[in-house]
């Protein structure tokens, strides 16, 4: 709850509208993104996998709606007697994507101001994380916000996405 009252409490304005808020887990905020497909229909793949399903919309009541995730599984023994393999670690959710839409005649400027915001206030999200090299490095704007700067005729408003690391993981069962 001190999540969302936190994101609530940054984004309150009357030009930004957030419509999905998605934990992930296995986000590495400095990887670079990949692409799927070729040509034409390539598409970018951001860091992270999803932990809600697809479909959750069409869950039925009483159902989880979290995606089945498997945590790394550890390496097999190399010879028979040998110490059996600790146990699989458990799925952590280790980001949250927020979505949602910016409408201002100022500019996109508007979503930065009120992540610049959360960046100084935030006690839920974390905006140092270490690296590969386990050296702790400062996540840049670039790296955790995508936005639509400039639309088509007739857009009310443009989409935007924040991916935001937690933390504290938070274990999905």
């Amino acid at each position: 709850m001190d999540l969302i009252s936190e994101v609530r409490g940054a984004f309150a304005s009357d030009v930004v509208w957030l419509t999905d808020l998605e934990p992930l887990a296995a986000y590495d905020p400095f990887a670079e993104p990949a692409t799927s497909g070729g040509g034409r229909n390539a598409k970018v793949v951001k860091s992270g996998k999803s932990l809600v399903k697809n479909d959750f919309v069409n869950v039925p009541y009483g159902v989880t709606s979290l995606a089945e995730v498997k945590a790394d599984a550890p390496a097999a023994p190399v010879r028979r007697g040998a110490a059996a393999p600790p146990p699989a670690s458990v799925a952590t959710a280790n980001a949250v994507r927020i979505k949602g839409f910016w409408r201002t005649k100022a500019s996109q400027n508007v979503v930065s101001d009120l992540l610049k915001n959360l960046r100084e206030k935030s006690t839920t999200f974390s905006f140092k994380v270490k690296d590969a090299k386990g050296e702790e490095r400062v996540i840049s704007d670039d790296r955790i916000l995508d936005i639509t700067v400039a639309g088509q005729g007739g857009d009310l408003a443009l989409p935007f996405e924040i991916t935001l690391p937690l933390v504290r993981e938070v274990v999905i069962k």
